[in-house]
């Protein structure tokens, strides 16, 4: 979760696809312009030296020193080439950041800047290939050079051993022929070499992303966990990264089918918790228990098989609704689908559109209202039917009416489970069997709403703020 969360996933998936052409190129390059003109070197040398051998050394004269301007040439660019993809890849990436984002850049009005700031990297990057260019066209400039002077250097060669009767007319004639195929495979390198470069260079960028290792690993002989009461136990827990939160010496036990609330101001750790109970963190210290297992000792795919998450932000798969329900659980039947959907008040919205359940939702649900995603959610979350709940602020995108129906169909999908809840409605909040109290990091008040209503402190504070049901963030 740390890497998505400092990585740009457009960036990132773009990095891999490139990768799979550099691939191909590569091969391409080194398997049909490259391996030919070697193996035609390796055959006419053989030749070459099999007629005159002082022929054949003087003309390998200058090999080493086009050799050395290639490597060089190679050297010389490699960093201005990596600048080159990192400009292209930025630019890539912020096009389809505000792709993703479509519905924020319109309602602000910032196509122009949008188009401003992907035309500025694609400018540096313009700028890096140009400098790149001119060093390549330096070395090929060089290379001519080189290629001329090997030709006077045979021909003079050639003229000397015919003056010595080493050689025949012919024979230097044929050297002289012969000069395009010995030096023709390191002129192709050349001309491949930015190419080769390149997709080299872009198949490390992808082997540093498929290679990086997950920070929250799986023990050797890690175990599935074992569901039996639901009883969870949070145990001196300390945890701090400044992206997600901080979490100081935080104990927390939800009894077997308990509701417990979580709540607070923004930023008091309270959606943390979440995140590390489904360990998608690991902790700093302390131990989170279910049912007397360490979460840290059980395999991660079986942590979360028995956890229901409902966020606060639901984005949806650019997929039917059907298929989007039915995520959860890929096995399940149509009339398990539409229980699930009917549970959570969501099917007769659906059964009301021209395609039904096979109505796409758009990137990332972009065709449903916050409301209509929330409550696809919570029907993913029914049809899972897990025993322990986390419902984040899952009922904060209804209206009045339907939270009241969405509430009323939690309350008996919690019935049994143990339930971790966030929210900021008074309505939620209250009919928790415990609330626990955040502030920065901290437990700071703990009981039933009737017990910390008429006491001072942050909860009171959060009550005396509410307005229309909402306790203020």
């Amino acid at each position: 979760m740390r890497f998505h969360l400092e990585k740009k996933s457009g960036e990132m998936m773009k990095k891999v696809d490139r990768a799979l052409d550099a691939f191909w190129g590569i091969l391409y390059t080194v398997f049909i312009d490259l391996l030919p003109s070697v193996l035609s070197l390796v055959a006419v040398l053989i030749y070459a030296f099999y007629v005159s051998w002082q022929m054949a050394l003087v003309s390998l004269i200058m090999l080493p020193f086009s050799i050395i301007f290639f490597i060089l040439g190679s050297y010389a660019t490699a960093t201005e080439q990596q600048k080159s993809i990192k400009c292209f890849d930025e630019a890539l990436g912020r096009a389809y950041d505000a792709m993703a984002n479509i519905m924020v850049v319109k309602s602000f009005a910032k196509e122009a800047q949008e188009n401003k700031t992907f035309m500025a990297k694609l400018l540096e990057y313009i700028r890096f290939e140009r400098r790149t260019s001119m060093k390549w066209g330096g070395i090929s400039v060089a290379q001519t050079v080189i290629r001329t002077l090997n030709r006077i250097i045979v021909f003079t060669g050639g003229v000397y051993f015919i003056y010595q009767g080493t050689i025949s007319v012919g024979v230097l004639i044929m050297f002289i022929s012969f000069l395009g195929t010995v030096y023709g495979p390191i002129y192709s390198l050349g001309d491949n070499m930015r190419a080769l470069q390149r997709n080299f260079l872009r198949l490390e960028e992808a082997r540093k992303i498929l290679e990086e290792k997950n920070r929250v690993m799986d023990k050797k002989k890690a175990k599935n966990l074992l569901v039996t009461a639901g009883k969870i136990e949070f145990r001196n827990i300390e945890f701090t990264y400044k992206e997600i939160g901080i979490i100081r010496d935080v104990t927390i036990t939800v009894k077997p089918g308990e509701v417990v609330a979580l709540v607070g101001h923004s930023g008091a750790g309270k959606s943390t918790i979440t995140a590390l109970i489904n360990r998608f963190y690991d902790l700093k210290g302390g131990e989170i228990l279910i049912d007397g297992q360490n979460i840290a000792d059980v395999k991660q795919k079986s942590l979360r098989s028995q956890i229901g998450l409902v966020m606060q932000d639901n984005s949806m798969f650019n997929d039917t609704i059907y298929n989007n329900i039915a995520y959860a659980r890929p096995d399940a039947s149509a009339e398990e689908v539409e229980s699930a959907a009917r549970k959570a008040n969501i099917h007769d919205f659906i059964s009301s559109l021209p395609d039904g359940y096979q109505t796409k939702v758009g990137e990332r649900g972009l065709k449903l209202s916050g409301g209509e995603k929330q409550r696809v959610a919570i029907a993913r979350v029914i049809l899972k039917n897990p025993p322990i709940l986390i419902l984040d602020e899952a009922t904060s995108a209804l209206d009045s009416q339907n939270e009241q129906i969405i509430q009323a169909a939690l309350e008996k999908l919690m019935k049994g489970r143990s339930s971790i809840v966030i929210a900021h409605r008074l309505s939620t909040v209250r009919k928790a069997d415990k609330i626990i109290v955040l502030d920065k990091g901290k437990v700071v008040q703990e009981g039933t709403h009737g017990e910390l209503v008429g006491m001072p402190g942050v909860y009171k504070d959060l009550v005396d703020l509410q307005v229309g049901g909402l306790l203020a963030a």
